[in-house]
């Protein structure tokens, strides 16, 4: 059993109580800012985000990473080597050739440090974990691009997603074997159903544009082919098709 808190520690207790290891860090910035990440067991690796450790000369040390900690012992088993916004919550997942992976991203609002912007494939197969399979990162510069890494980063076998923007929103779609970009889709543009009060029936509002998007991504859902949110401040959830 492990206790891992929000701001610089984590241990690990057998069922009667009784620690069996334990250590602490220093947040980057000396707090935890908006941090997204929940801890991920893979085999024997708990994964956490963390900055280096001090005399670390390969990394940015204002910069948070992906740790692998061994959960027997509480030791370092490997550091990334391409870093993560403190907004971004990874997911694990396999790839098509079956290779154990987790996504990470980095970009945002609010000055966060971690560049470049865009998404790093981190493998977790033994032979070469923590090694970056890929990586891929938008033109456009952060102000447009940094918001797709403030969400749930979901990818599958087949596609890893981005969104993009606030004014003219849109979704990516990027091929999770090799990190090139597949499409990108409009978020702005919908069928929408509105409840009639008087009528009491459900209107159909057929390719509305939607000047203004405040969309709450950041715990998007993917199934299958649609990609599932919540509008912010407007009582709607929202079904967009990643392929059409």
């Amino acid at each position: 059993s492990s206790d891992l808190n929000a701001s610089g520690g984590i241990a690990c207790f057998d069922f009667e109580g009784n620690e069996i290891w334990s250590r602490t860090w220093m947040p980057t910035g000396n707090r935890p800012f908006n941090k997204q990440f929940d801890s991920i067991i893979h085999g024997d690796s708990i994964l956490n985000v963390e900055p280096p450790e001090e005399g670390d000369s390969t990394r940015n040390p204002k910069w948070n990473y992906i740790r692998a900690i061994d959960k027997n012992t509480g030791k370092t088993q490997w550091v990334c080597k391409d870093a993560i916004t403190h907004y971004n919550a990874p997911v694990m997942g396999t790839m098509a050739d079956g290779t154990a992976a987790v996504l990470i991203g980095r970009g945002g609002p609010h000055e966060v440090p971690e560049r470049p912007v865009g998404l790093s494939m981190v493998s977790l197969d033994k032979s070469n974990a923590g090694e970056i399979l890929w990586r891929w990162e938008p033109e456009e510069d952060n102000k447009i691009s940094g918001w797709g890494a403030l969400s749930t980063q979901h990818w599958d076998k087949n596609q890893a997603y981005w969104f993009m923007g606030t004014a003219q929103p849109s979704h990516i779609s990027i091929d999770s074997s090799n990190g090139k970009m597949v499409n990108s889709k409009p978020l702005n543009q919908v069928d929408r159903y509105r409840y009639d009060t008087e009528t009491k029936q459900y209107k159909a509002e057929l390719n509305i544009d939607l000047k203004k998007q405040d969309q709450s991504r950041h715990c998007n859902i993917i199934v299958g082919d649609q990609l599932l949110y919540l509008m912010r401040y407007a009582p709607f959830a929202v079904r967009h098709n990643i392929k059409t």
